[in-house]
């Protein structure tokens, strides 16, 4: 039965673990070589950390099996507490990726860009001294995060020219958490005709 048990709290450590791996990279380099080699290795990282999810599941499993036998009651009902809790656990650190980590469905379950991660893309963006630079680093960075409406008009504002901001804005409207305030992102926009080209552009 100890034994059992201490199986049990090692999966939910390991659901833990599995959590904090998914976590972004800081964007250590202002090269788009060096950005795409660092998601490459973030995308190989999750897709171990998957399997991981996916042998610890199995583990789980086996060890509600096995609880099912004990004739201690008590043990019984709280080692498949446990195993629930280790399950709730890590699901929740994969709901919302499809299996290469980088799927979008419905738009739950992903997670912007926090205000430290934002500030990093603005000091790389800001750097850079080419609109189509900016661009391109700003549809690099997209292709591993997902955006607030609000974050997509601060990119936005970044580049001088209105068809530069009409590209960020179209990059980056598949990567929006928050759909029901898109309306926010023709504030980033100065000219009416602007605002229209976008909405064609999407077709919306």
């Amino acid at each position: 039965m100890r034994s059992h048990l201490a199986f049990a709290l090692a999966a939910a450590a390991a659901t833990a673990a599995i959590g904090s791996a998914t976590a972004r990279p800081a964007y250590q380099d202002d090269s788009s070589a060096s950005l795409r080699a660092e998601n490459q290795e973030l995308k190989a990282e999750l897709s171990y950390y998957q399997s991981a999810y996916d042998e610890l599941a199995d583990g789980l499993d086996r060890i509600d099996r096995a609880a099912d036998a004990l004739r201690d009651r008590k043990a019984k009902q709280r080692i498949q507490h446990l195993v629930e809790t280790s399950r709730e656990r890590a699901d929740q650190y994969v709901a919302g990726y499809e299996r290469d980590g980088w799927g979008r469905d419905d738009g739950y379950g992903y997670y912007a860009l926090s205000d430290a991660e934002l500030a990093r893309v603005v000091s790389r963006v800001q750097a850079e001294s080419y609109t189509d630079d900016q661009l391109a680093l700003i549809q690099e960075i997209a292709q591993i995060s997902y955006f607030t409406a609000d974050q997509v008009v601060t990119l936005m504002k970044l580049c001088t020219y209105e068809d530069t901001r009409i590209e960020v804005a179209a990059a980056l409207y598949p990567r929006v958490v928050d759909s029901q305030n898109w309306y926010v992102v023709y504030d980033g926009l100065t000219y009416s005709s602007s605002k229209q080209t976008l909405r064609k552009r999407l077709g919306i």
